[in-house]
């Protein structure tokens, strides 16, 4: 939030962010596959 005060470049704040929702959804991926896997291990 401190970069809405202050001008500043767009696409570097733009690029983290995106890196960070991949990184999350990416992440939150592996959890429900891996919690899946554990519940109906006989299906996979």
């Amino acid at each position: 939030m401190a970069q809405t005060v202050k001008a500043s470049p767009v696409w570097p704040m733009l690029l983290a962010r995106t890196a960070e929702t991949v990184i999350g959804a990416f992440t939150a991926l592996v959890v429900i596959a891996v919690g899946y896997v554990r519940k109906y291990s006989e299906v996979v």
